[in-house]
Order: structure tokens, then sequence, then C-alpha cells
């Protein structure tokens, strides 16, 4: 009897330790703040490489293992910013409203709107308003985003002059062409010359000054923009053609017909020259910022700078920037080569 009974225990001990095994491999670790993050970063990577259905998922798989921490913290908003900045690129504007106010709150609640991540937010949340032609609500958050990112120690020029872009595209699409111009002036102020974010706003600068018929400020802003776009590694020769178009389009209405004719003659050559119509110059943009950390560049939709002047601009969507937890719009190289024929 006593040998039959050492082997069932035997069995026993060996079914318990099993059991336990299992469970302790199954059971899912504890949710923390560095778990929050590291799926925010995911988010971000998969962003960065253009995978944004991917990027989606990720973002809200990360606000869903934030909400279940439960626990009301910094990874928490920044997973929110992320799903709504990314929702909103993909138009779901309603969604992204609901957890761009969320992430909003939380920010306050935890006092914490003095972080850079929540000057990015409230960027993405304005670009988003601008991009459903809500301007006076786009103008509130981006001046909030300004505040925020003036009142911090040592301030991002190029996250500022971003933003610039993008109050200039509000003021510009309320009809307030002067103040537009004073915002898109600021960028060339924060010493963003030789920069896709300085080359827009020459661009808007010059448009909106041919719209005021100021033709001289209106020349020598696309000038400056072809100046810098030459500066560039890969300039884009088909937005210097552009921007020598508009050019000689002032020279014809101050009855400058030659060089007007000359001025075009300097565009068809930049057409023959190009060979690529929009250099990728996605590494330029940044467009994320974390909580505990991530970074931010270029844009989601404004209007198209490359037009000639008098006409009319249209908007257009385009992408936007990521860094490392949190998504940042603005206006980009992409946005102007989308922008396409004048309208």
């Amino acid at each position: 009897m006593a040998p039959k009974s050492s082997i069932n225990y035997e069995r026993y001990i060996k079914r318990v330790l099993s059991v336990a095994v299992t469970a302790f491999f199954l059971t899912p670790a504890p949710l923390t703040a560095q778990n929050i993050a590291s799926m925010n970063d995911r988010t971000v990577e998969l962003f960065s490489k253009g995978q944004l259905d991917d990027a989606l998922n990720a973002a809200a798989d990360a606000v869903k293992a934030a909400r279940t921490k439960g626990e009301v913290d910094l990874a928490l908003a920044t997973a929110l910013g992320n799903n709504a900045e990314l929702l909103s690129r993909k138009a779901r504007f309603a969604e992204a409203a609901l957890l761009f106010e969320e992430a909003s709150r939380l920010y306050q609640q935890l006092n914490a709107t003095s972080d850079s991540n929540y000057a990015t937010l409230m960027n993405n949340f304005g670009l988003s308003a601008l991009n459903q032609g809500q301007y006076q609500q786009a103008l509130d958050h981006l001046l909030t985003s300004i505040k925020v990112r003036s009142d911090g120690q040592s301030p991002d020029q190029h996250e500022l002059a971003t933003t610039f872009n993008n109050l200039g595209d509000a003021e510009a699409a309320l009809g307030h062409r002067s103040r537009a111009i004073t915002y898109f002036s600021k960028v060339a102020d924060l010493n963003q010359s030789a920069t896709s974010t300085g080359i827009y706003a020459h661009m808007r600068i010059g448009t909106l000054e041919g719209e005021l018929s100021h033709f001289s400020e209106a020349e020598a802003a696309y000038s400056a923009a072809v100046r810098d776009e030459l500066h560039l590694d890969s300039p884009d020769l088909v937005s210097i053609a552009q921007a020598q178009v508009a050019i000689a389009t002032g020279d014809h209405m101050l009855n400058r017909y030659e060089k007007a004719e000359a001025g075009l003659g300097e565009a068809s050559k930049s057409l023959s020259r190009a060979k690529n119509p929009a250099p990728d110059r996605s590494t330029d943009i940044p467009a994320i910022a974390a909580a505990p950390a991530l970074p931010v560049d270029p844009p989601m939709t404004s209007t198209c700078p490359y037009l000639p002047l008098f006409e009319s601009t249209g908007r257009d969507v385009s992408s936007g920037a990521i860094s490392s937890a949190v998504i940042t719009f603005s206006c980009s190289d992409e946005t102007m080569a989308s922008c396409g024929e004048p309208m």
C-alpha cells in the first residue's frame, strides 16, 4: 500500500506544479506607466514608417491599456493625444475631437499644462479644427500651444515655427491677410531659413502680399523661397518653378513684360531639370511628444502656398510629424507637393 500512496502523491505534486507554472507564464505582467510609454513609442515607430493603420491600432491599444491600468497620468494623456492625431489624419474628426478634449483635460487635471507635449497636443488639436473649417477654434488652440512653448525654457524653435505657420493659415482662412503675414514672418525670425518650414512661410507670404497688391513684398518673399529651396540637398525644382511663375505673374501685373517673360523662361528651365516632382523630406518632420518623452517637425492640412499671385487658394490634407510618443500636425513639404495645379 505504501508504494502506491507514494506514487499518487508524486503525481499530485507534478500536477500542482504544472498548473502553477502555466498560471505564471499566462498571467500578464502588471501594467505600468513605462509599459504604456513603450506602447506609445511603438505607435510613433509605426507612424514614422508610414504604417498609418497599424499606428492607429497601436495607439488605440495604448489607450485601452492605460485605461485598464486605472491611473490618470501623462502616459494616458500621451496615448489619447496620439490616438486623436491619427484619427484626425483618417478624417475621423468627431472621434478625434473627443480624445483631444479628454487629453487636454488630463493635462489640466495633472497641472501639466506647461509640458511641451501639451503644446504639441494643442497644435494638433488646432490643425484638426483648421482642417474642418473651424477657424476661430483653431486659433484658440494654436495660440495656447504658442504660449506654452514661449513660456517654457529653451523652446524648440522649429516647433514654434510650425505652429506659427498654422496660425498664419488660420488667419488667412478668416481673411485676415495682414495678421497672417505677421505670423508667417515670425518663422523667419526663428532662423528657419533653408528649411521646409521656412520655405513654406515665404511662399505663403508671397501669395498673401500678392493678394494685397504688395508686389515688391510678394516678389521678395517668393525669391527668398527659391533661394532657400536651392540651399537644400534635394531642392524641389517643381516648387521653384511655381515660385518663379508667381514672380513672373507679379511682373506682368506691373507691366514689366520682358522681365515676366524671362521669369517664365527660368521656370521652364526648372521644370525641364526636374526629375522628381516632390523630393522625400519625411525625415525632416517631427510629430509626437512623450510624457515621459517624444519629438516634433511638419504637418497635416493647410493652404497651398505654390500659387501664382491673385489665384485663390485651396486646402489639401497632407501628412504630419511624429516624435516619440505624441503626434504633431503642421504644414510640410508633403502639403506643398500635394497642392497640385493652381485652382
